[in-house]
């Protein structure tokens, strides 16, 4: 029996995760094959492609089937190569910890666009990542403003060690620090009273929903780092609860990811939570992400 080329194998492969629904449709489906290929043959992407006609070895080929049906067995693409792309840095991500997904850099965007703000008129820029997980959001602000000192926070102690390890080898500041705890709870033990940035990613899906999420997420991903509770904005109102003592008086910007459809709601729980905090002006404004859905609550107070 004729050998398949590395073309066919590919394709065969890609239409294999299409079946089961692990792809969405044959350009998603050869871009994970491709990965997992290049991943088996330690192969960057440019190269699997050139490789066409040729046949793959068979330690390859049994070493890529092997990656193969871990992807069609629901696992993670990101868990199988071990790291995921985010803000243009590779960041290592596995059991226990929510892969990154692209929506979120839209907070990052913002989030340093404030940062630049503020370090026109103060000499250094205090930032919290609440629910920081491998360390993204956290270490992307880090790398931008170095001088900056940046405090990511998350209840989970698997997946601050992967953020712990995403710092070791991404960033370089000593002013980024992890800590374990319940949302802002840490920062009250710091004696933290002048957090100028927060950003916060959060478990939005309501409880029920959460069933009907792709089998990869339900069941590999961490469910603390998914299910928002039964309307999905528990952990919202709870943040909103913990804010009072831990923003900057002068002025303080919160950014939060939210879900589809859920940002109205948001708004109305910080700007509640923030009359009583302080009597500066507060302003909102509502962000959408790659795909247009209202992505990003942004509210602050005071001058940046």
């Amino acid at each position: 029996m004729k050998s398949l080329t590395t073309r066919e194998l590919l394709r065969t492969a890609a239409n294999q995760l299409i079946l089961r629904k692990q792809a969405t449709d044959l350009d998603d489906g050869l871009l994970q094959v491709e990965l997992l290929f290049g991943f088996a043959a330690s192969l960057k992407r440019s190269t699997v492609l050139a490789l066409g006609s040729e046949e793959p070895t068979t330690t390859v080929h049994k070493a890529f089937q092997s990656l193969l049906n871990r992807r069609l067995a629901h696992e993670p693409l990101a868990y199988i190569l071990g790291e995921k792309e985010f803000f243009g840095l590779p960041f290592r991500v596995g059991t226990g910890v929510l892969v990154p997904r692209p929506e979120t850099e839209i907070l990052v965007e913002i989030a340093i666009e404030h940062g630049r703000a503020l370090h026109r008129r103060k000499t250094r820029t205090r930032f919290a990542d609440i629910g920081t997980g491998s360390g993204i959001l956290a270490i992307c602000l880090s790398t931008t403003f170095p001088d900056a000192l940046v405090h990511g926070i998350d209840i989970s102690d698997t997946a601050l060690h992967w953020a712990k390890e995403n710092a070791n080898r991404l960033a370089t500041s000593k002013k980024l620090t992890f800590s374990q705890g319940n949302l802002l709870e840490p920062l009250k033990q710091l004696g933290i009273h002048d957090l100028d940035i927060l950003v916060a990613n959060l478990p939005y899906i309501p409880s029920d929903e959460v069933l009907e999420l792709p089998e990869e997420i339900r069941q590999q991903e961490p469910l603390v780092a998914i299910d928002g509770g039964v309307d999905g904005l528990e952990l919202y109102r709870d943040l909103s609860r913990q804010l009072e003592g831990i923003l900057s008086p002068e002025g303080a910007v919160i950014l939060l990811e939210v879900g589809n459809g859920q940002i109205s709601w948001v708004e109305e729980i910080m700007k509640s939570a923030l009359k009583n905090i302080t009597s500066l002006p507060v302003m909102s404004e509502q962000h959408r992400d790659i795909r247009k859905i209202r992505r990003v609550l942004e509210i602050r107070y005071g001058a940046e």
